[in-house]
């Protein structure tokens, strides 16, 4: 993104070229979510809200306030994340930008999911598969699939959740994605876990541990702990523990991280600005 940045693009005009480098710091900020680099991700969309809002670029200013959504979710602030996912809605309704559908109905379910409402997860769910489909966004369906999977997860329909998840696994590996790949494993081990079928459960943990190394180190602590389940299921109690062991390094690393994390100052001082 950055190698991108510094390339000068003779033919466009200097809003276009404006428009460019908005797109590209669109694309740093989602990254950085996904990293749970969440203070460097919302002080890079608030500078592109500031000026997609000044260029009137309405489309750059509605994918801007569905990843503050995102962002403001992994921060816990699920006040002001319903108040992005508004703004998100009133922009795709006036500007008819129904392509954006899928990613906010995605997050909106998401968003129902730390509110602990399964049922308004599954609907919200199914309308982003449904725009997923319609507009052939693989990613929009891939992440439907996965809210799928977690809503009849909650409701106990393992079989149901193993199968949207599975659907999901294809898509990562095209894409190179090794964390959420092995996220997906780990879902469908601990759904197969759930349901009782151990060997299963094993195969699946196998997977996911074979991207364990690439994986975004937030991520990394979901691994241990699910073998730290199935071995403590079946008596194995030193690899347990071996497991535990790694399971709180892992988590106790990560609680810092986050901790040290400023998102609610960010924006106020933004505000304040």
């Amino acid at each position: 993104i950055d190698s991108l940045s510094k390339e000068t693009h003779t033919n466009l005009s200097k809003k276009e070229a404006l428009e460019h480098q908005l797109e590209l710091q669109l694309l740093k900020a989602k990254v950085y979510d996904e990293n749970f680099e969440q203070e460097l991700a919302l002080t890079t969309l608030l500078a592109i809200l500031d000026q997609s809002i000044a260029q009137k670029f309405y489309k750059i200013t509605t994918r801007t306030y569905l990843l503050l959504a995102s962002v403001k979710q992994k921060g816990n602030d699920l006040e002001e994340s319903e108040n992005y996912l508004h703004l998100a809605q009133e922009y795709i309704a006036q500007h008819q930008f129904d392509d954006l559908y899928g990613a906010y109905y995605f997050s909106l379910a998401s968003w129902h999911r730390l509110k602990g409402e399964t049922d308004l997860i599954l609907e919200n769910a199914e309308k982003a598969l449904f725009y997923g489909e319609k507009y052939k966004n693989e990613e929009d369906i891939a992440l439907a699939h996965t809210m799928l999977g977690v809503g009849y997860g909650n409701k106990k329909d393992f079989e149901q959740a193993i199968s949207h998840f599975k659907q999901v696994i294809p898509y990562y590996k095209k894409t190179g994605n090794v964390t959420s790949l092995a996220m997906m494993y780990r879902n469908v081990s601990r759904n197969f876990f759930l349901d009782s079928e151990i060997d299963s459960s094993f195969h699946y943990i196998d997977s996911a541990y074979h991207y364990y190394d690439e994986m975004s180190y937030f991520y990394k602590e979901y691994l241990p702990l699910k073998r730290l389940d199935l071995y403590a299921h079946i008596g194995q109690w030193d690899s347990a523990f071996h497991y535990l062991s790694d399971f709180h390094n892992l988590s106790f690393y990560n609680l810092l991280k986050r901790e040290s994390s400023k998102i609610k100052g960010i924006t106020e001082q933004f505000e304040n600005d």
